[in-house]
């Protein structure tokens, strides 16, 4: 019994010397976990700059500076010189110092859309610290990065400007209350001259059409900013009343065009009343399918469509003083009316939505200010027309309502923005 109780703590005495041992003995690899936690972390630290380096030479490459100005297009070999230019100014700015020594490879292609795919093969080596202890100076990173482009949108834009004297109302109230006072009614009196327009313009006035003129024109100045290449947006202008009449041919002199948006009158006598059907068809049958807005000369086609809506088939000569009502024998009654007038119909767009033009339509909303015997307009023809000009736009998001020169700004420039194409990363 004594000899086993002697080789006990014997053993225990031994055992607390082994711990001090191996603890000894634990030290190393321990530091070396450490250290190999230290240079991994460094590692996806230096790897992270490298990445985001990486993405913004590839962006670099297929933004929109990489557009010829002469073509309007993107090429392969501009692409890549400018991802290489990218690099070379702002590789050792950017990355740490830990980085020893960097290769890359650039490659641009290009589709038969005009797409360009930009790559950026890299491999790059760290500096280590603790990896010398298992023989290794350095870690390896290798990496790719892949941007693609999208080509300028070419359009052709075809605006209609309902002209006709339901168009000539005041702009708002106090515009009304100034006409009601100067020429004694709020309609520039369904004008035959342009007298009575030219009267509520002297005193301050303005009509719903001098609203809608000044919206396209900041809508042109935007245009302008907006535009990516030379010519990328070409404008054609018409008006309509009784019948289609054109403002403005094709064009992509803005400034030409914007003076002709400027200048446009309301059409005098007998062309004061509204025929949507037979302006509409009249302006189907000059415009040929839409393009894919990949070229000059392969437009992608959209039409904006300016309205309040309301359809008259009559004119008045000499009013107010003479109400004699002319009948335009063009015109096909299509759903409710209020006397004569009737409200838009969405299948007059059809014609433009199967040839692929993108139809927007912004309804300039009828303020009625005679709730007595034109009551209806508000009970009847507006709640329809707020329905059909939304079904004759191509998307809900094309469709747009708007009472002043702000508004229409604002959705004319949001029609816009939706059909410019951004850069992206791709993987």
């Amino acid at each position: 019994m004594k000899s086993l109780r002697t080789f006990i703590d014997s053993f225990c005495r031994q055992e607390r010397g082994n711990i001090v041992i191996i603890a000894a003995l634990l030290l190393a690899p321990t530091f070396a976990l450490l250290g190999f936690a230290v240079d991994i972390s460094a590692a996806s630290k230096t790897k992270a700059e490298l990445r985001d380096l990486m993405d913004s030479a590839a962006l670099a490459g297929v933004n929109r500076n990489a557009i010829s100005q002469n073509s309007g297009t993107y090429s392969p070999a501009n692409s890549k010189k400018l991802t290489d230019e990218f690099l070379t100014k702002f590789l050792s700015e950017n990355i740490s110092r830990r980085l020893t020594s960097l290769n890359y490879e650039t490659t641009a292609t290009q589709d038969k859309d005009g797409v360009i795919t930009l790559s950026i093969k890299y491999v790059a080596e760290i500096d280590t610290a603790f990896h010398d202890l298992i023989g290794r100076t350095s870690m390896t990173i290798e990496d790719r990065v892949t941007a693609t482009s999208a080509p300028p949108t070419f359009l052709e834009v075809i605006m209609l400007v309902d002209a006709s004297s339901s168009m000539m109302i005041g702009a708002s109230k106090s515009d009304q209350d100034i006409m009601r006072k100067v020429n004694g009614c709020a309609f520039a009196c369904h004008v035959q001259n342009a007298n009575a327009l030219n009267n509520a313009h002297k005193h301050g006035a303005k009509v719903r059409l001098d609203v809608v003129k000044e919206a396209i024109a900041g809508l042109i100045d935007d245009a302008k900013k907006m535009q990516i290449a030379d010519d990328q947006y070409a404008f054609s202008l018409y008006k309509f009343s009784l019948k289609l009449t054109e403002v403005k041919a094709l064009t992509t002199d803005m400034n030409g065009f914007k003076a002709a948006a400027m200048a446009m009158a309301p059409p005098l006598g007998p062309e004061g009343g509204t025929n949507f059907r037979y302006s509409m068809q009249q302006l189907n049958a000059k415009l040929s399918d839409s393009g894919s807005g990949i070229s000059k000369d392969n437009r992608r086609k959209v039409l904006m469509v300016f309205t309040d809506g309301v359809a008259t088939p009559v004119w008045y000569s000499n009013a107010p003083k003479d109400y004699n009502w002319r009948y335009d024998v063009n015109t096909v009654f299509w759903g409710p009316r209020v006397h004569w007038a009737y409200g838009f119909n969405a299948a007059d767009c059809n014609q433009f939505k199967n040839k692929r033009i993108t139809v927007a339509t912004l309804y300039t909303e009828y303020i009625n200010t005679d709730t007595g015997s034109w009551g209806g307009l508000d009970k009847t023809l507006i709640p329809l027309n707020k329905t059909n000009l939304r079904l004759c736009a191509s998307t809900e998001a094309l469709y747009f309502t708007a009472n002043n020169a702000d508004d229409i700004h604002r959705a004319s420039e949001s029609m816009f923005k939706s059909v410019v194409s951004r850069s992206r990363i791709i993987e």
